[in-house]
């Protein structure tokens, strides 16, 4: 059941020359998202108090054993970070919905305690987005268009290939009912053309 709409990260704004390398920050003090190399990064799980890692069909180049610390706790508390793998590849043929269950449990379970979770998949650009998409629907009463528009605000190259596309739009309408909010088969190439799609409509002056 959908909860409340939860606002995107202040740190989700794009950046200018933004890495495709890099990790972002899509709901704050919990959720990002990157490529598989941000998984293997000492510096940014640290420094971000990264305790679980949700790999999506592409293990990262290297596993750390490392303790992160605790940014609830004033004790110097430390977390064991933590890799779970769910198996999704990225093809027409793929049938998303047992890797978002999972991802989203596991999600739901970091939130509830407040740890922080990095979702990746090999490059950052259509499965792990399409999990994260589908869970600000399921979890945050987003609609695609709102949750496609945190997600490719903060990461510029997101652009989940037309067939999780496909599968997002029919998740919107079970989700919320109606005629669903994304009326295009693929998303555009150009990333501002992506983000005029997913904008959310400017208010008229009152």
């Amino acid at each position: 059941m959908a909860k409340k709409k939860a606002k995107a990260s202040k740190d989700a704004a794009p950046a200018k020359g933004q890495s495709d390398s890099a990790a972002v920050c899509i709901l704050e003090d919990f959720l990002f998202l990157g490529p598989a190399a941000a998984a293997s990064n000492a510096a940014f799980l640290t420094s971000n108090a990264i305790s679980h890692v949700i790999s999506i069909g592409h293990d990262p180049p290297t596993r750390l054993e490392l303790r992160v610390p605790d940014p609830h706790n004033l004790t110097g508390k430390t977390d064991e970070l933590q890799y779970h793998r769910l198996r999704l590849v990225d093809s027409a043929s793929a049938a998303p919905e047992e890797c978002i269950k999972q991802a989203a449990e596991i999600l739901e379970q970091c939130r509830a305690q407040k740890k922080r979770v990095l979702v990746h998949c090999s490059a950052g650009i259509s499965r792990s987005p399409t999990v994260i998409v589908a869970y600000l629907m399921r979890y945050h009463g987003m609609t695609l268009k709102e949750a496609l528009y945190a997600v490719i605000s903060a990461r510029s190259a997101v652009s989940p290939n037309p067939h999780f596309i496909e599968w997002l739009k029919e998740e919107e309408i079970r989700l919320h009912g109606g005629e669903g909010t994304l009326d295009v088969d693929r998303l555009p190439a150009k990333t501002a053309d992506r983000l005029a799609l997913v904008e959310p409509a400017k208010s008229a002056p009152g």
